[in-house]
């Protein structure tokens, strides 16, 4: 299974901007796009990253999820 960085971009993008709406907005993407982006890491890692609600909450999974997009796609950065 592989995670595309694009994905971790979009996953990184929603909790950093507090919502689909705006992660789109700041990525210059459709919301379709960036929820689509979430919805393929959930089901490659078969379990929810996030709990939906008037506010977004990070599963356990998402958590450790968003740990490792900060980490990857801060070496991505430097390279």
């Amino acid at each position: 299974m592989r995670l595309e960085n694009s994905e971790l971009r979009a996953f990184r993008a929603v909790i950093e901007e507090g919502g689909f709406k705006r992660a789109a907005d700041a990525l210059h993407l459709s919301q379709s796009a960036v929820s689509q982006a979430v919805a393929g890491l959930e089901f490659k890692l078969e379990a929810p990253l996030v709990q939906r609600g008037k506010e977004l909450r990070l599963t356990d999974v998402g958590r450790r999820l968003f740990e490792h997009a900060v980490d990857v796609l801060r070496g991505e950065q430097q390279i």
